[in-house]
């Protein structure tokens, strides 16, 4: 008989935890009637996969299912499922082995192998009929099925967004971010970068009415749409997303990528590579980490980050309804001693909305070494536990537990060890039902990053109000897990959009494509290819925003990283260059030579991308510029025979040459 990890005692032990749960009537070990020896020690299946089995017909939604886990576990394919398979799948010849043992039950196997990592190699993502899930857990390369582990919007609470949620008057062309003004997005359009040429990825849950958009002109002329989901979502917060990004970029090409769970992300990463995508926005909180830079998010970032994509993303709006800390002490109720007001409890906020808390910790992608629970109580009284959805042999540093409304007077949650030795385990806690947050006196503002806003190969955006000077009392900061400094920088929220819901667009979320745009137009300002090749790195645009930015007065860096995105106006890394582009556009181009002596000044070339010089500029007229003088450049309709595109102009003598956008 296969050996699981676990020992006779161990799996009775889990039957008999499971079956004091009076919502739980199915053990793993029992789900299998008349099972053979060998389908007896099948992998685990999570307990609330296994009560949907037990149901006769289609599950009806219920108030729990608001909030969990945010993908969607039945849809008219079949269960979504994620699993976790044996060591001998994850890599050849065993992996296409257990796909055509899959596919021969009906199977279609979504992703797998999420990272280059072997632990990561061992989660895969299928669609099955539902039939045909006891013989996928009774397969010897099974270890775990469960449900995938989904990516969640982030608005902040009711509270915060006030009534900024009247409709706007107006028509689509005069309804623009007010963000715009601020980042000196006009004075860059005036130079003639708009970002075009550059391909923008948008990652998000739903891009419900991208075509009217598109449509009305809200939306750039080229849009690609691509749903990993199988189907198209009613949600239209992506949509307000695209329309931030086309305010700052209008000019750019927009790919939007409908996903919903970690497989699905991996996917639309790698459609967005395959199109030669330069910058991703991505306005989503995942918990699939420790939030210290690892994980498979993160992983997924890393090697986004590889293949030259500038990758921008929301650092969240947790800051009020999170709380961590380093398991140091269990008391004898198995209770982790949290060092908080409450005692062994965190105190919530009360209220009458639900509440729904995600716990995750450092051990990613699988926890095979220890376990804990969430545990929600009021007046000392258990209310729910995350226990019923996933019992002790759940495979992920994950849990959640979501209770319905009620009239909370004095709710806390405690976590429970409940396997291994948990000494030194950082743990973290978010409260994600956007109905409020956890009490003040023991919720842990720092360190609230949603993942990947942790990472390293991302820069993480933060929101503050464009009619104020402080950071959003929401917007997450950190430092990360790791110490690393989160979020890079703030941008504007509480802005406008023509979006339903969305109108005035408040959180990180808004925050995000603001910079994703500013990216994109920094991109647009290089020229790729040939014998004059510029081409911004994540590193090097991170270095022109850091320069740029404009921090925040009293406060703290911690939570607004380099300070407000403002888009430098010379996006040129030979800033103290002699040759500079004052205009460039449809009226043509203008450049100044700055020269000590303004006798005899050059005539300046023009090269296209293939270094093929095409075109000569004469000097024009002697003229004053920074305190000093040189020599005005025009480049015109009347005098060119250039077809719009991109050029470098270069003077032969000092070598010195800028980018310029030719336009007729």
């Amino acid at each position: 008989m296969r050996s699981r990890g676990l020992t006779p005692r161990r799996r009775l032990t889990t039957c008999q935890g499971l079956a004091r749960t009076s919502l739980l009537v199915l053990c793993t070990l029992a789900f299998f009637s008349g099972a053979s020896a060998e389908e007896a020690d099948a992998g685990t299946i999570q307990p609330r996969i296994a009560r949907l089995l037990e149901e006769a017909g289609p599950r009806a939604a219920t108030a729990t299912d608001l909030f969990d886990l945010a993908a969607p576990l039945e849809t008219p394919d079949g269960l979504r499922l994620q699993l976790v398979v044996s060591p001998g799948a994850a890599t050849e010849p065993g992996r296409s082995v257990l796909v055509r043992q899959l596919e021969a039950q009906g199977v279609r196997v979504l992703s797998s192998a999420s990272s280059a990592s072997d632990a990561s190699a061992r989660v895969w993502e299928i669609v099955a009929p539902r039939a045909a899930v006891p013989g996928i857990a009774a397969n010897v390369d099974v270890v775990h099925l469960g449900q995938r582990l989904g990516a969640r919007l982030s608005p902040p609470p009711p509270s915060e967004v006030g009534n900024g949620q009247t409709p706007l008057v107006g028509t689509v062309a005069d309804t623009t971010s007010e963000g715009v003004a601020a980042m000196k997005v006009p004075e860059t359009h005036a130079l003639g970068i708009t970002g075009k040429g550059v391909r923008v990825g948008i990652i998000d849950l739903g891009f419900n009415g991208y075509l009217n958009d598109q449509f009305d002109g809200a939306l750039p002329e080229t849009v690609h749409y691509r749903s990993f989901t199988g189907e198209r979502s009613d949600q239209s917060h992506g949509l307000a997303c695209a329309q931030i990004v086309t305010d700052v970029a209008p000019d750019a090409e927009l790919y939007l990528a409908e996903i919903a769970s970690s497989g699905e992300l991996q996917e639309a990463i790698n459609w967005l590579i395959a199109e030669q995508v330069e910058v991703v926005s991505h306005s989503l909180a995942w918990f699939l980490g420790g939030g210290d830079g690892t994980g498979p998010i993160v992983d997924m970032t890393k090697i986004a980050a590889s293949e030259g994509i500038h990758w921008v993303t929301s650092a969240g709006n947790y800051r009020r309804a999170h709380w961590n800390g380093t398991v140091g002490e269990v008391d004898g109720d198995g209770w982790v001693l949290t060092g908080t007001a409450s005692g062994n409890g965190v105190g919530i906020e009360s209220g009458t909305a639900a509440i729904s808390l995600i716990l995750t910790w450092d051990r990613w992608p699988l926890s095979t070494d220890v376990s804990f629970q969430i545990e929600v109580y009021e007046g000392g009284i258990l209310r729910g536990t995350s226990a019923i959805d996933f019992g002790d042999d759940y495979p992920y540093a994950l849990r959640q537990v979501t209770i319905a409304s009620a009239n909370w007077t004095n709710p806390e949650f405690r976590i429970r060890a409940d396997r291994g030795n948990p000494e030194g385990v950082r743990l973290r806690v978010f409260r994600v039902d956007n109905q409020g947050g956890l009490s003040t006196d023991d919720r842990a503002e720092s360190g609230s990053l949603a993942i990947p806003a942790d990472s390293p190969w991302v820069l993480s955006v933060g929101a503050y109000s464009w009619r104020a000077t402080v950071v959003q009392p929401f917007s997450s900061y950190g430092p990360t897990g790791s110490g690393l400094a989160k979020p890079d920088l703030i941008a504007t929220d509480a802005v406008s959009t023509t979006v339903p819901g969305y109108t005035r667009f408040v959180g990180t979320s808004a925050a995000c494509p603001h910079v994703a745009g500013a990216v994109a137009l920094l991109v647009s300002a290089g020229l790729e290819g040939g014998a004059f090749d510029l081409h911004w790195s994540p590193a090097e645009v991170a270095g022109l925003l850091s320069g740029a930015a404009e921090p925040l007065p009293d406060v703290d860096s911690a939570e607004q990283g380099w300070g407000r995105l403002r888009l430098p106006l010379a996006p040129a890394s030979a800033a103290a260059s002699p040759l500079t582009l004052l205009r460039s556009g449809r009226n043509g181009v203008t450049l100044h030579l700055r020269r000590a002596s303004v006798e005899s000044p050059p005539t300046l070339e023009v090269f296209d991308a293939s270094g093929r010089r095409v075109a000569r500029i004469a000097p024009g007229p002697v003229a004053t510029w920074s305190g000093g003088q040189g020599i005005e450049y025009a480049l015109s309709g009347a005098a060119s025979e250039l077809r719009s595109g991109r050029y470098w102009v270069r003077d032969p003598e000092s070598g010195a040459a800028v980018p310029i956008v030719w336009r007729k």
